[in-house]
């Protein structure tokens, strides 16, 4: 693996000058607060990035027991041919995990959601959970690969107004892991306020992939 030089976190600081595409967000505005840090990638071996240490390509009613061991519970009759859903509890918040399949009914992809509590002011006690899931991921696959904490004018870093920023569209604030055997793991806070963390297989690329060209054709 090609490593640049030096060794540690480099802080870039950005000026961008557009905002999200008219209609899908807020309008061009200059860029305030943008922190973005890419740190050296560490030497993960051939380990895997799993969810819930369940194995890629499980199919998907083992996944359930296996998930059922571990607190979460399937919510009835939401099964479908690619995805299996299911409720629980992490970090005594209440949380969806939704599962992606292949067409063989195999696990490819996972989606924790630790969805925000109803109420204002509720970005303090949803940055720990994002800053403790952080760490977790952290002990387990070592530095990010890629870390954002980005803020569109009005708003800024640390002007405690970041929950409003989320709200409207103004804050993007991600962490992002991947191993040498391809798969990967962002953990973000969404515009909900919600911590969402997204796991892909390397196997989730190659089927997206397939998916797309069948779409192709099929036009």
């Amino acid at each position: 693996m090609n490593r640049g030089p030096g060794i540690g976190t480099l802080l870039l600081a950005l000026a961008l000058g557009s905002a999200p595409a008219s209609g899908a967000g807020p309008p061009a505005a200059r860029d305030s607060g943008t922190r973005v840090r890419l740190e050296p990638v560490p030497e993960p071996g051939d380990r895997r990035i799993l969810f819930a240490e369940i194995p890629w390509n499980t199919p998907d009613s083992t996944a359930l027991v296996l998930l059922s061991s571990r607190g979460y519970t399937e919510v009835k009759g939401s099964r479908e041919k690619l995805s299996i859903h299911c409720r629980g509890k992490r970090f005594d918040r209440f949380c969806t995990v939704d599962g992606g399949l292949d067409d063989s009914s195999r696990v490819i992809r996972w989606q924790l959601t630790v969805q925000a509590p109803n109420g204002d002011d509720v970005y303090a006690g949803q940055r720990k959970i994002f800053d403790d899931m952080v760490a977790e991921m952290k002990s387990k696959y070592g530095p990010r690969r890629r870390a954002e904490e980005r803020y569109h004018f009005p708003y800024a870093r640390d002007d405690g107004r970041e929950e409003l920023a989320l709200r409207q569209g103004y804050a993007t604030i991600r962490s992002e892991w991947k191993s040498r055997t391809g798969d990967r793991v962002t953990v973000e806070m969404d515009h909900s306020v919600s911590v969402v963390v997204r796991y892909d297989s390397k196997e989730s690329d190659r089927i997206d992939a397939q998916r797309r060209r069948v779409r192709t054709r099929d036009l």
